[in-house]
């Protein structure tokens, strides 16, 4: 177990606790989410309701966002080299039913408190049309198919390139 004392980890624990309650298995709101995919709403509901997949990245304060933070944080400090931390947006915001501003704004903020660079990969991948942003993306999977992962490397490649030139 790693809690956050102040801005730090510490370790207290190697065996982690039983996790069952809390794995990921695909979202908040399972049910509801099985329903709206089937009427074929999803779209429409999640801009109406201006749905929010990611909620911890709200605030600078939330719990989970500070032990992020803090995570990232610590493996930065650790690496004596420039660390590119980008983060790879989530399939409603490459739909724009959901808004980016929390998550990039509290990545912002990170890069400019650890002085690493940002590459915010997702200015990049809206200027595809939404067709081809659809295929970035397996048909009922979140995951990224090799044409999102191409898309997300056309968009680093150059930050890589202006590093390893030493012109960042």
């Amino acid at each position: 177990m790693f809690p956050l004392d102040a801005r730090l980890l510490k370790c207290t624990s190697c065996s982690p606790p039983e996790e069952r309650d809390t794995v990921d298995v695909g979202g908040r709101f399972q049910v509801l989410r099985q329903v709206v995919n089937a009427l074929g709403a999803k779209e429409v509901l999640q801009r109406l309701t201006h749905y929010q997949p990611v909620p911890e990245y709200d605030s600078p304060d939330s719990p989970s966002w500070r032990l992020m933070r803090a995570i990232l944080a610590q493996w930065v400090r650790s690496i004596a080299k420039q660390v590119v931390i980008m983060p790879i947006p989530l399939y409603p915001h490459l739909d724009q039913t959901s808004d980016s501003a929390p998550y990039r704004a509290r990545f912002r903020e990170l890069a400019v408190e650890l002085g690493c660079t940002l590459h915010d990969p997702l200015p990049d991948l809206l200027r595809y049309s939404p067709a081809q942003r659809r295929h970035f993306r397996f048909e009922k999977d979140v995951h990224l198919t090799p044409e999102g992962h191409d898309a997300l490397a056309c968009s680093l490649a150059p930050v890589i390139e202006q590093l390893l030139a030493g012109q960042r």
